[in-house]
């Protein structure tokens, strides 16, 4: 399956940064792990993914705190069914037309914590940055998307 991208977000007011040569959600088939993985944006501007686990595996059923063990950026911070899900962040694979018509359990992570910049917190971080000497830059750093697609083979390699 070749990745499927797709456009949900007006950034025409969002400041300067990478995030406007990103497109706002990416699906596709982990090559190594073969486990569908869906990265989104969420609050803030920040990618969330999410790996989509079969019926049957023993990441079905658990919440987010039975994840012991499991090393992804800022911990898994979702576990649950897709219909939980905001569809306005376009965040299940589903969402997307070309997506495969799944509702599955989703296992996820987010780039909202605090060493992540936020691109809509941008203005906000930049003026509390300048009045601490420095740039957002030094505080805070952008998880661009390759960085999230990363981290969802990362999380899918752990789920097995």
């Amino acid at each position: 399956m070749e990745p499927l991208s797709w456009e949900y977000l007006d950034k025409s007011s969002w400041p300067p940064g990478p995030w406007h040569q990103e497109p706002d959600g990416v699906c596709w088939l982990d090559a190594a792990t073969q486990r569908l993985c869906v990265v989104a944006r969420g609050v803030g501007g920040v990618w969330n993914g999410y790996v989509i686990v079969p019926p049957m595996h023993p990441a079905v059923g658990k919440h987010r705190e039975d994840f012991h063990g499991v090393r992804v950026h800022g911990d898994v911070s979702y576990s649950g069914p897709c219909g939980d899900l905001d569809p306005d962040f376009g965040v299940c694979a589903h969402v997307h037309p070309q997506a495969p018509r799944i509702h599955a359990w989703l296992v996820g992570f987010d780039c909202g914590h605090g060493s992540d910049l936020q691109p809509l917190l941008l203005p906000l971080i930049e003026r509390l940055a300048a009045r601490l000497g420095g740039r957002a830059e030094r505080f805070q750093r952008y998880r661009t998307l390759p960085y999230a697609r990363q981290q969802c083979h990362l999380l899918a390699t752990q789920l097995g």
